[in-house]
């Protein structure tokens, strides 16, 4: 090439050190053009290996390539860290520029490592490199690691995201501005406005594997069933990806199959043996094998490499909370705090067990310092809103309960509350042999949303009546769901065998039998309560057979649809029926016991049983099977559905009684049929045309004995019980009736009247105080009434209380001069007795 040069000009002096310098520029420009294209099938190679998986692979292209351009380098440093190799990829990175992001990478890699000194004086050498840049115009790199410099320093996230919004103006073709905002909202757990962002990147670039994974975390942490597509389009692209491993272990522990779970963290382990949100996860499946040595083991491992990763106790406390075993969390949050006291997560997440437990005041002390410390976190703004509502709250302690519920609340419900807890307590400490951990703390909510925060951290989710939590009953009142939809006796019995069950397994019993006893012990205590066989469950069935018992877990850890999981409480319930009646309560005190000693729930009810697990599912399925026969009703022309519609038919031709008939043959085809056509509210309403006052009462008597909302059928079957002077039966339907509307007044007040009847004066006493509470127009003779009450119970100084505070409302009221005459004269009589 130089003869060539030299072969063109004179040589001279002045033309030689031309000449010369020619030469190395030319040579520099064949140099670098091979290098370019070295480099660029390098990139190709490697980004290629990366993107599938190969991360091994692709890091060795980068180690045998001579040449690693500025860009290269980072993604050199990203893959050593991704494998584990963070200190390698710290040297990579370290004295090699003056980048703005490469020190933001470089921070991060420091705080990976536990270098925290070091990450403080990266983040300052960040700040002074913005400084510098100010006077020059930015490139989007530079602005992403700018804006990830303001979110590790703590800046308020709407700003950042706002900045975002405005660099994806400028940026319009860059998927790295939204899948940097998603970022920070997810990591604020705003999941919509993630799962936006990360949406607007895959729009720009479909197969970004960040994007989709970001897309994914958003959908598993909200509930979000697209999260099995997202995880199968990242496995297309990448059978290995270290966060679609990540979150299947997730799900594993979620389902508490620890085993199955540390196949795959031992998977992850294997590409990045550093890897600390997987050490942490691998912890947690050790806790939850009871296997302490190993589970030791591994948090050391963990603070080994990164001794301020108080991960290592906090994702196991996250875990055993999980599966409802507060206590173990609690303690797990307490140590992740002693490790590194400004973990936010790890303070939220021991706010929560405190609360689970009961322990409010306490939970309200960590969550003030979570809100402290992050302004912006809203599950800390909720719960401090709900602990707010909660301080206005009535506390009632009696007994070994302690109730917390709203004034009105307190008024009307409590003593019923007490009465029903109290009753429940008794029998079920008995029955399962089991001495409760007390106070039980029983809190009940007049707005839904209130609720469902102070049980869950977030609103909504109207499927929720009660949630317990081994020592602590949260639920509904019937006032915060729309009339009529609720029966809160119902609720409040099933939540409180969840804390027998629970206490007597410490914690360890698997959600679909703590469920199913519940629903079983519902049907126990009265007919019309449990899980009804739906027709919607006929698909379920006709698709997928009966259960083993082995399978009922996962209608609950895994439920393909809202239905499955209600066919998970039936089923679930259905099978503590089968067990009782063939291998006695005993055998299941007997299981419950073995599972609070560490035994699978499985093996615990197969080894109670004394028959194999084999036998056990044969009849259970055999069971089940005959529990579901009612399903076959369904078929369009089925005897179920002849019967109905000639049922219909007789009512329009007015033949009542080939109605009756009808109707009660359809119904006991399919006596858990509920829908508004049901064969037996047709019945009352058929009866209720006819205007036979006898057919009327027969046809109210039997749906008030199968459907335990029936309260308008209650009260209206009251009427003819007073009517015939049945006062005890009056009182049964009424008190039916205020399960589900007790803060009715014609319910309260026909109520007071019987309970005078029984002369049950406590009682009558109790409901005209209610009313005097509840009806403003009628409180002049609610408390006439309340005074009389008294006055027939003995009470006469009270009763000449309520008439004294009554009269200085009303001085003209008749009624209630003549009572106090009357308590006077009665007075003055036992005065002279005396």
């Amino acid at each position: 090439m130089i003869s060539h040069i030299i072969g063109e000009m004179p040589l001279n002096r002045d033309n030689f050190f031309s000449l010369i310098m020619r030469s190395q520029i030319t040579y520099l420009i064949f140099v670098v053009f091979l290098s370019a294209e070295s480099v660029s099938a390098q990139e190709t190679d490697y980004r290629t290996l990366w993107k599938r998986g190969d991360y091994a692979e692709a890091v060795k292209v980068l180690e045998r390539a001579s040449y690693h351009p500025w860009s290269t380098r980072r993604d050199y440093a990203e893959l050593l860290a991704l494998t584990g190799r963070v200190d390698e990829a710290i040297a990579q990175l370290e004295g090699v520029g003056s980048a703005l992001d490469v020190t933001v990478q470089l921070a991060e890699l420091y705080r990976m490592r536990g270098r925290m000194g070091d990450y403080g004086l990266a983040l300052m050498e960040a700040e002074n490199q913005v400084r510098l840049l100010s006077e020059y115009r930015h490139d989007v790199d530079d602005l992403i690691a700018i804006a990830r410099l303001r979110e590790l320093k703590g800046e308020d996230p709407k700003s950042l995201l706002r900045f975002y919004n405005l660099m994806a103006e400028v940026f319009p073709n860059s998927a790295s501005v939204p899948i940097a905002a998603g970022d920070l909202a997810l990591g604020k757990r705003a999941f919509d406005v993630a799962a936006e962002k990360y949406g607007a990147a895959l729009a720009l670039d479909p197969e970004n594997q960040e994007a989709l994974a970001g897309l994914m975390w958003c959908y598993y942490h909200a509930g979000d069933d697209r999260v099995l597509e997202v995880m199968a389009q990242l496995l297309a692209h990448n059978p290995n990806h270290l966060e679609v491993q990540r979150l299947q272990a997730e799900q594993l522990l979620d389902r508490n199959d620890p085993h199955d779970a540390l196949a795959v963290l031992d998977s992850i382990l294997s590409v990045n043996p550093n890897h600390l949100k997987a050490l942490g996860l691998k912890a947690a499946a050790f806790f939850l094998l009871d296997d302490s040595a190993a589970m030791q083991e591994t948090q050391e491992r963990a603070l080994a490499f990164n001794g301020y990763f108080s991960g290592a106790f906090r994702i196991p406390g996250r875990i055993a909370s999980r599966q409802y075993r507060f206590e173990e969390g609690r303690a797990f949050q307490a140590r992740a705090l002693e490790i590194d006291a400004k973990d936010v997560e790890a303070r939220l997440l021991l706010a929560y067990d405190l609360l689970r437990l009961g322990k409010d005041a306490e939970a309200r002390s960590e969550l003030e310092r979570v809100f402290a410390a992050d302004p912006y976190s809203v599950r800390a703004y909720n719960l401090l809103e709900a602990a707010d509502a909660i301080d206005g709250f009535v506390t009632i302690s009696r007994g070994i309960f302690k109730l917390q519920l709203p004034g009105q609340e307190a008024e009307v419900m409590s003593d019923e509350l007490l009465k029903l807890l109290n009753e429940a307590a008794l029998y079920y400490q008995r029955k399962y042999d089991v001495e409760l951990q007390t106070p039980v703390v029983v809190q009940v909510f007049d707005d839904h949303d209130v609720f469902m925060v102070r049980s869950i951290g977030l609103p909504g989710n109207a499927g929720h009546l009660g949630i317990c939590f081994g020592r602590l009953v949260t639920m509904d009142s019937p006032r915060a769901r729309p009339p009529g939809t609720m029966n809160w006796q119902q609720v409040l019995w099933h939540e409180f065998v969840h804390v027998i069950t629970l206490q007597k397994t410490h914690n360890r019993m698997p959600r679909w039998l703590s469920e199913g006893i519940s629903v079983y012990e519902e049907t126990q205590k009265d007919v019309t309560w449990g899980q009804r066989l739906s027709p919607e469950f006929k698909h379920i069935v006709d698709g997928e057979g009966f259960p083993a018992v082995g399978d009922l877990g996962r209608f609950f850890t895994d439920p393909e649809t809202p239905m499955h999981l209600m066919y998970g409480y039936f089923v679930s319930g259905e099978f503590v029926a089968f067990y009782v009646n063939n291998y006695g309560v005993d055998a299941l005190v007997t299981a419950l016991d073995r599972i609070g000693d560490g035994m699978e729930a499985v093996e615990a009810l197969v080894s109670a049983s004394g028959v194999s697990a084999r036998r056990l599912d044969e009849r259970f399925m055999e069971h089940v099977g005959n529990r579901c026969a009612s399903l076959k009703a369904l078929s369009k022309n089925s005897e179920f559905h002849r019967a109905l519609n000639a049922g219909k038919k007789a009512v329009e031709a007015k033949n009542w009684a080939d109605a009756e008939r009808f109707f009660l043959k359809a119904h006991a085809l399919y006596p858990d049929y509920a829908a508004e056509d049901a064969p037996l509210r047709l019945w009352v309403d058929a009866s209720a045309v006819r205007g036979d006052p006898e057919w009327y009462r027969k046809a109210l008597k039997k749906l008030v004995g199968w459907d335990a909302m029936a309260h308008e059928a209650c009260l209206t079957l009251s009427g003819f019980y007073v009517k015939d002077k049945d006062w005890a039966a009056a009182r049964a339907v009424l008190n039916r009736a205020l399960a589900v509307r007790p803060f009715q007044v014609e319910i309260l007040a026909r109520s007071a009247e019987v309970h005078e009847m029984l002369e049950d004066w406590d009682a009558a006493i109790a409901d005209w105080r209610r009313l005097i509470y509840l009806d403003v127009p009628g409180r002049a003779g609610h408390r006439l009434n309340l005074a009389e009450a008294l006055a027939k119970k003995g009470e006469v100084v009270a009763a000449k209380a309520e008439v004294l505070a009554l009269l200085e409302t009303m001085p003209h009221f008749w009624d209630a001069q003549q009572l106090l005459l009357e308590l006077v004269d009665a007075k003055v009589s036992a005065d002279e007795r005396r």
